[in-house]
């Protein structure tokens, strides 16, 4: 089985607020261009802090009608709401050589983001409030600012998942893509970070179960 692995769209509402606005088309144009069986949005599929998934689901139809009408997954980010029936914490995977994978949002390496998702609806409140509050609560400026120190926690937090016993793992959250390969304990286990796409760009990691690879797209 292919999976393909994108997260952190940030759709919003179609206003000035929204980075996703405009770019449904082109979104799905390039998805159509991939190869794979199940489509696994690894968090962040809406920004629920700057606008209601009602507002966000008229905004956006052409990507629901997509997602819809493939074999989707969504994974709940530090952004997202579970309000949906395909909305999951986490997508367990399997290789056929018998690696263990999984894909995650990641927001809880990091103390602030996890303790964000708690809080949504009061970030949602203070940013109406104070626009510069987003600020705490931006992952792709902090990431860009930070990048080292976020990978860093994000390394930390991989490293657990492989002392559970997991090879592979997909975050997301930092919107830096990455694959990082290596051994832990005598095995070969692989870290990797599908990026973000919220200005319509389409990148992510794509999974072959079959073929046991792991690549960057």
């Amino acid at each position: 089985m292919k999976i393909f692995i994108p997260s952190d769209l940030h759709r919003v509402d179609g206003t000035d607020a929204d980075e996703f606005r405009g770019c449904d088309e082109a979104f799905v144009e390039r998805l159509k261009t991939l190869d794979f069986d199940l489509l696994v949005i690894n968090g962040d599929l809406d920004d629920l802090q700057q606008g209601s998934q009602e507002e966000i689901d008229k905004a956006h139809a052409v990507t629901n009608d997509y997602f819809s009408q493939h074999n989707f997954i969504h994974i709940i980010g530090n952004h997202d709401r579970k309000t949906k029936k395909t909305t999951i914490k986490e997508f367990y995977f399997e290789m056929s050589d018998g690696r263990k994978g999984l894909v995650i949002h990641g927001d809880k390496s990091d103390w602030r983001m996890f303790f964000t998702s708690k809080l949504i609806g009061l970030f949602g409140l203070l940013e109406r409030i104070d626009p510069a509050f987003r600020d705490i609560d931006n992952p792709e400026k902090w990431a860009k600012k930070a990048h080292k120190k976020a990978q860093k926690k994000m390394d930390k937090y991989v490293l657990k998942l492989f002392k559970k016993g997991y090879d592979i793992v997909v975050v997301a959250h930092i919107h830096i893509k990455y694959i990082k390969r290596g051994f832990y304990k005598g095995r070969e286990v692989i870290h990797a970070n599908s990026g973000h796409c919220m200005h319509g760009q389409v990148e992510g990691i794509m999974i072959d179960t079959g073929a046991c690879t792991v690549e960057a797209v």
